[in-house]
């Protein structure tokens, strides 16, 4: 029987040998995002992204809503035929000035800074309605907010900025994450928030016919990493890549 894993392929990059000199740290990997086992990465800051939601008014002629967010605050009532200024004053009214700005006539986009969403984590609000005389607002996703990250890994990018030029470990096995950098695992959960990545250690770069185990490896980054200890170049026959 096969253990849950953090990736749809079972199989691991394993040190090629020296074992016991090898080691592994827990990585945090961007959202959305699919890497093969062996995969070179960089350690990057990963920028915050607002979030961003839409309101639609429904056909009510009267009567008014609230906004309940996830942390139990909500808003004063909202009327029914409110303009984007009125719903950006209920909202700041509870989550503070400068948390949203909400523009639009109907329907109304409401941006949430990503200050805002690493303080509360936000998802979408419920409508509590008291709308008469018609069907309630409804309340979309159109971006998913995030905190950003600082010592988040992303997939080496050759001259790439905020870190990404710079090579640091190699992934340990094939990852998917979710739209919130959750690890999804060939079951389809999502509990952990890290994967494991080799920073030290040798590992084969490529096999006996020269292909590349190490998805992104070039002679930029092997350097990076460390040194090719066995073979010629990183892409030469059975090369070993030494981590240090």
């Amino acid at each position: 029987m096969i253990s849950p894993t953090k990736s749809f392929d079972v199989d691991a990059i394993r040190p090629a040998r020296n074992g016991h000199l090898a080691s592994r740290i827990a990585v945090r990997l961007p959202a959305g995002i699919s890497y093969s086992k062996g995969q070179v990465l960089s350690e990057v800051q990963v920028a915050a992204r607002n979030e961003v939601q839409t309101l639609t008014f429904g056909t009510g002629t009267g009567g008014s809503f609230k906004l309940l967010f996830p942390d139990g605050q909500i808003t004063g009532a909202i009327a029914f035929d409110a303009a984007a200024a009125a719903i950006q004053s209920a909202i700041q009214a509870v989550l503070g000035t400068g948390s949203v700005v909400v523009t639009g006539t109907g329907p109304f986009t409401l941006t949430f800074s990503g200050t805002e969403y690493k303080n509360r984590e936000l998802s979408l609000p419920q409508i509590v309605s008291a709308i008469t005389g018609g069907t309630a607002p409804t309340i979309a996703q159109t971006t998913h907010g995030s905190a950003g990250a600082v010592g988040c890994y992303a997939a080496y990018s050759t001259g790439g900025a905020n870190g990404r030029g710079t090579a640091r470990a190699i992934l340990e096995m094939a990852v998917q994450t979710d739209m919130r950098g959750c690890i999804r695992d060939q079951h389809g959960s999502t509990d952990e928030i890290t994967a494991m990545a080799w920073n030290a250690g040798e590992f084969l770069a490529t096999d006996a016919s020269g292909n590349l185990l190490l998805p992104g490896l070039d002679a930029t980054n092997a350097a990076q990493l460390g040194a090719i200890v066995s073979g010629a170049a990183y892409n030469s026959n059975g090369a070993i890549l030494k981590i240090r």
